[in-house]
This record gives structure tokens, sequence and C-alpha cells, in this order.
């Protein structure tokens, strides 16, 4: 009795740690500074941008990641979660604005993900859904620059030479 508990509780295990094996993360020696690839199953492979710096000033910045799916061709959007930091909790903003390679669209944003404590501001998270014939442009563009609308404010943030990196990097190896 005790023997076939040890033995289902070593299968239960095994199978655990099989089935994490069905997402697996690869990343070439180039762009694992900027991008993180994960296998995706049929679905191709998951694209993650690490966190790049837009900024406003030496105070006020822009903190935004970006993820996608990729397999022979593109067909959907990105998604881009930023943080921007403020004094009090910003629940709700109308609309982000982003410029790139002269081309100004405006996007809806999709979700307030979440406000938080940090050190001696608020990180506000917020999330955008981004269709890929634009993102494309944005990654091919020298500079971006992205606006956030709140009722009362607007305030713009520019690229770093980071993100023009890593954008670089996803226009030459992946897209």
């Amino acid at each position: 009795m005790k023997s076939n508990i040890k033995l289902i509780c070593f299968l239960f295990l095994l199978a655990l740690g099989l089935s994490s094996c069905f997402v697996k993360r690869f990343h070439s020696e180039k762009g694992h500074k900027w991008v993180e690839t994960f296998f995706a199953s049929d679905k191709g492979m998951l694209y993650f941008v690490k966190p790049i710096l837009f900024q406003e000033s030496e105070s006020n910045k822009l903190i935004a990641d970006f993820s996608f799916k990729y397999k022979d061709e593109w067909k959907d959007s990105a998604i881009m979660n930023f943080t921007f930091y403020s004094n009090m909790p910003i629940k709700s903003l109308d609309s982000i604005k982003i410029t790139a390679k002269d081309r100004v669209t405006t996007f809806p944003i999709s979700s307030h993900l979440f406000s938080e404590k940090y050190h001696n501001s608020i990180a506000n998270r917020f999330s955008v859904s981004i269709p890929q014939t634009y993102f494309k442009k944005m990654i091919d563009a020298s500079t971006i620059s992205i606006n956030l609308y709140y009722p009362s404010k607007v305030e713009q943030y520019k690229s770093s030479d980071k993100a023009v990196k890593a954008f670089n990097y996803l226009s030459k190896n992946i897209l």
C-alpha cells in the first residue's frame, strides 16, 4: 500500500515536471539583451521585448515591455504593458498617442493593471494593444515618442538608446 502511494506521488511529480517542458525559453546570443523568446507550441514563438525606458525628464520616466506571437507570418497585435510614476494613483487614462516615423496614432487604453507605492511615488501599470502593422513601423523608427493623456494633463516621453537598439534587433532579426 505504501509503495503504491510512493509510486503515485512519483508519477505525479514526473508528470508535473514533464508538463513544464512544453514551454521552453530560447534566446539568441545577439538578442538576449533585449528579447526573450519562448516556444508556444503550434502557435509559433512568443517574443517578449524586455522593459525599455522612455523619458520625459530625469525624474519622470515610462518603462514599457512588449510581447507578441509570430509563426511564418504575423497576424496578431503586440501587447505593450507600461509603467509610469506619479505622485498619486492614476486609475484611468484617456488614451495613448505613439509617434513613430512621422506617423501619429492614438490607441485606447486596454486596461489598468495596478497602481502601487514605489519609493516616494506611485507606480501605475497599464496595457494597450498595438496592431501589428503599426508595431512594424514603430520598430523601424529611429525615435519614438509616447504621449499619455489624462483627463487634465498630457505627458510626453521619448525613446532611449536601449529602446532603439531593441527595436533595431527586432526589425533585422525577427520581423
